[in-house]
Formats: structure tokens, sequence, C-alpha cells
């Protein structure tokens, strides 16, 4: 095994001497790099603000993860950094935009320069182009500035512990201060990424007073934005509860079968491009052995992160991030150790496993049919196709002209000489339709009722932009509705409210997702659920 590591070593050393000639590739590659960055991202941008930005915007006017200004955990060095960059532009889209580019920029000569020291030069350049078009890195440098932080932060923390792993001692120091730093953009990150700090650092000092002082380093940097976190929710206890409450919340919002395929599928797509490497790799003798340092290095990096995703929650292809450059990395040194006999179809076959990711974004794949039969292999292709979409092109625009749509049509369907309010349901069942967090952000002057009627029991509250000024629940929740007025609906279409308000109130749909009731005068009033509406005030 010893031998095979040497041989490995050899080979990655003539690798480096012929792909870095002189060091000339350097300008060249970047400059393509950077081009291809800005031309994949820049004209694909989200038009409109997802929840999760929606609150972030709010955010950086008031901070109080309480009223989910930003959602739990509270994200608090983001929103400073942000904050900071927002005095410039005082546009929240345009600031989440430039610092989302930046940082999604920052990852790359990072991961380059963490592959050429684990593995080769080769290998390196070609983990850059690998995660550049990686569908879930892609879309999350699409969707929002928050979840690139995950991949950089990550990169950053890996970059540091693999050279204290290799003897650079104050790289311990390095790696406390990435990770601490980094957890206050992305607390997750913290638990994520702290074995691999810590095993690092004992293997690169041996020395338990260097282990100490790197946690007493990174405890000092999370103790200040933990502080102002705590102080922010009202103490240590307000934000403990807080984040407990948020993640049994989550983890309690979807299918354990569901959220382990979307675990899979997305860290898939950073190698299914070259999965045909692995018969190859597995049988060559010159590559790094499966329980070398590089090896334990990687795994150690990824599977904890991974555990608590598939066990807790993972939502968003954006929250693979962290992992996803470490795939990337692998998928390219795949491919290299599977060329060493054909090197001459190695950029040729990078090309493809390229080619493979950009089908795979721009949605190649169709989505089954809604009435297709499930079961057996076929549930495993529908369970690729809609993980993949979710990480597409597809999804973004999507998401995209359903906010634009129904704005348009709310507007249509305001009328100009008479008052109108609208009602929304908090969430759907199983189509997407413009969430009213979405839509108190895009029409902050308007009247906004929440009826909550998928909780038990069903709750009500009254929103205007970032301002509640109502809250209740129960069986005897009423809502005013203004004389003479017009109630626009705001729901799942076909969904358990739906079918509620048409049965409690005559409904006329004026478009595709927004319908609406016109209120006479004298009307009496009337009950949709656990929801009294009363004409003319509550009584």
């Amino acid at each position: 095994m010893a031998s095979a590591d040497s041989n490995a070593a050899k080979l990655s050393d003539i690798v480096s001497a012929r792909m870095d000639k002189g060091r000339n590739v350097g300008l060249e590659f970047w400059l393509v790099v950077f081009a291809l960055l800005l031309l994949t991202r820049i004209p694909a941008m989200e038009q409109y603000f997802s929840i999760d930005n929606v609150n972030l915007a709010l955010s950086l006017e008031h901070f109080d993860p309480r009223v989910h200004q930003p959602q739990p955990p509270g994200y608090p060095l983001f929103v400073l950094s942000n904050k900071a960059v927002n005095v410039l532009f005082h546009n929240p889209q345009t600031t989440f935009r430039i610092t989302g580019l930046v940082v999604t920029a920052l990852c790359l000569p990072l991961l380059l320069g963490l592959g050429r020291r684990i593995f080769n030069d080769w290998t390196g350049y070609a983990a850059v182009w690998l995660l550049l078009l990686a569908p879930p890195f892609w879309y999350a440098s699409l969707e929002g500035a928050l979840r690139p932080n995950l991949a950089l932060f990550s990169l950053l923390t890996a970059y540091c512990c693999w050279r204290c792993w290799n003897g650079e001692k104050s790289f311990a120091l390095w790696g406390a201060v990435a990770l601490g730093i980094g957890s206050g953009f992305r607390p997750d990150l913290g638990g994520f990424l702290f074995p691999l700090w810590l095993l690092s650092a004992w293997m690169g000092t041996r020395s338990i007073a260097a282990v100490v002082r790197g946690l007493a380093l990174m405890a000092a940097i999370v103790l200040v934005w933990l502080g102002g976190m705590a102080y922010a929710v009202g103490g240590l206890q307000a934000l403990y509860d807080l984040n407990r409450n948020y993640l049994v919340g989550q983890s309690q919002a979807r299918s354990w079968s569901r959220q382990i395929s979307r675990l899979v599928v997305w860290n898939a797509t950073a190698v299914v491009g070259v999965i045909w490497t692995v018969p190859f790799f597995l049988k060559a003798r010159q590559r790094i052995s499966l329980l070398s340092p590089q090896s334990v290095f990687l795994i150690v990096w990824v599977l904890p992160g991974l555990l608590f995703q598939a066990l807790v929650h993972v939502e968003d292809p954006g929250h693979t991030l962290f992992s996803i450059p470490a795939f990337s990395l692998l998928a390219a040194y795949l491919l290299f150790v599977a060329t060493q006999r054909m090197q001459q179809m190695r950029e040729i076959f990078l090309s493809v496993a390229l080619l493979v990711s950009a089908l795979l974004f721009l949605g190649f794949f169709s989505l089954p049919a809604t009435a297709e039969a499930s079961g057996g292999l076929r549930s495993i292709k529908n369970a690729f196709l809609f993980s993949t979409f979710e990480t597409s092109i597809e999804e973004l625009r999507y998401q995209d002209n359903v906010a634009r749509l129904t704005l348009a049509e709310i507007e249509r369907s305001t009328p100009s000489n008479r008052p109108s309010i609208i009602v929304a349901s908090d969430a759907g069942v199983r189509d997407w339709f413009l969430n009213w967090r979405i839509a108190r952000y895009y029409l902050p002057a308007r009247d906004i009722w929440v009826v909550a009627d998928l909780a038990t029991p069903h709750w009500i509250q009254h929103v205007r932009r970032d301002f509640t000024d109502l809250q209740a629940a129960g069986s005897n929740l009423k809502i005013p509705v203004p004389a003479n007025g017009r109630i626009l609906w705001l729901m799942e279409r076909g969904g358990p409210f739906h079918h509620a308000v048409q049965q409690g109130v005559p409904m006329l749909a004026d478009g595709v997702y927004v319908s609406y009731s016109d209120i006479a005068a004298g009307t009496a009033p009337f009950r949709i659920l656990d929801v009294e509406f009363v004409p003319q005030g509550l009584n």
C-alpha cells in the first residue's frame, strides 16, 4: 500500500511538471474561469426573492430572528457584512447579488489551492471547472448570497486543516479563525467541520496545549457573534429555545425518505459525470489508498454534515454546498486516476463531465407525468428527476414566473374605487404558490391576513410588510372584511384552503394564481374553517 502511495506521489510530480509549465497557465486559466463565472451567473440571477431572502433583506433593516429577520439560527456575520455593503447600494437585491458573486468567485482559487496540495495540479484545475458547473453550486449562486458561504468557509477551513495536518502548526490557529468566523455566517458549519479541525489540529501539532489554544481562539470568536445574537433575542435561554423549536419544526416538515433522496442526488450531481471512472480507479495501481491521509481527510470533512442532514434537515440544494467542493475534488481525482493510460483523452473526459453537469442544470431531463405509476426502479428514477429539477434553472425560472404573474394578477384584481384585503393561506401541500412572506415584501402597503389552515389549532395574523399587529389561534377567529369591498385569495389551487373557501363564499378566478370574492353591502358574516369573516369590522 505504501508503494502504491509512493507511485501516486511520483505520478503527481510528473503531471505537475507537465501541466504547470512555468506557471504560464495561471493568468489564462483564471481569465477563462472568471469569464465563464460571470457569463453563467449575471444573466440568470433570480428576479424575485425567495422566502429566506425576503427574511434576510428585512434583517438588513432590523435584525431579529424571533420574527424571522432572518430565520433562525440568524446568520449574524452574514447580516452584518451585507448590511455594511448595503450602505453603498441601498438595495438588498443589488447587495446580495454582489456579495454572492464575490463569495462564489473566492471559492474557486481556494479549491485550486487545496486540490493541488491534497492531490496534484491537474486535479486542482479540474476540480475548479467541476465546482463551477456543479448544479447545486450553480443554482445556489443564482438563488441568493447566503448559501455560497457554506462552500467558501468549508473550503477555507479545509485548506487550513490540511496544511496543519501536514505539519504547518500555525494553521491550527488559522483553521480555528476560519471556522469561528464561518460559523457566524453559517452556524451549522460549526457542527459540520469541528471534527475535521480537531483531528487536523491534533495530527499536525501532537500537542494538547496547541489544540487548547486553538479551541480558546475559536471560542472567543464564537462568543462575540453568539453574544450579539443572544442580546438581540433576549438572552441565551431565549436563543436556545428559538433554535431548538425551529430545528424541531424543520426536521418534522418533510418525510425522511424524501430528505435522504434529495441529499443523495444533490451531492451525486457533483460526481455523476465521472461515475464511470470508479471501476478504473479501484483497479489502478498508481493511486492513493482508501486508508490514506487524503481519504481520511475527505471522509472527516463531509461525513458529520452528511449525517446531520440525513437525520435532521436538508431542504434546499444550497444546504449541500459545504460538501459539494469536496465531491468536486473527488470527482476530479477519480478522473485523473482513471485516465492514467490515456492522458491525451483526459481533457475530453473532463469536458464530457462538465457537459453532463450543464445538461442537469439546464433542465434537459423532463419531470415524470403526475399520473405516472411509481414503485421500484421507477421511484428511484422519479426521485432523481425531481431532485435534479430542484437544482436546475427551470426551478429558478418557475419560481420567478409564479412571483411575477401573481403580483400582476393581484394588481389587476385590485379595484381602484373600493377597499380590498388579501387573505393568504400559510403554506401549500403540493404545488408552489406565491407565499405571503414574499408578497408582503413586494406589496408593502397592502393588508394581508394569513390563515394557517394546516396548523392545529388554526391561527391567523394580520401583516403589512414586516409589521404584525394581530395574531390569534383557536376556534373562534375573526377577520374584518371591508364593507362593499373585495377579498383577494392567495392560496394553493386545489389545496385544502381553496376547497374550504369554495364552500364558504362565492369566488371568482381572475387568473392562474389569484381568485377574489366581492363582498356586497349588507353581506352577513360567513365562516371558513375556524375563521369567521365579518363585513364592516370585527364584532
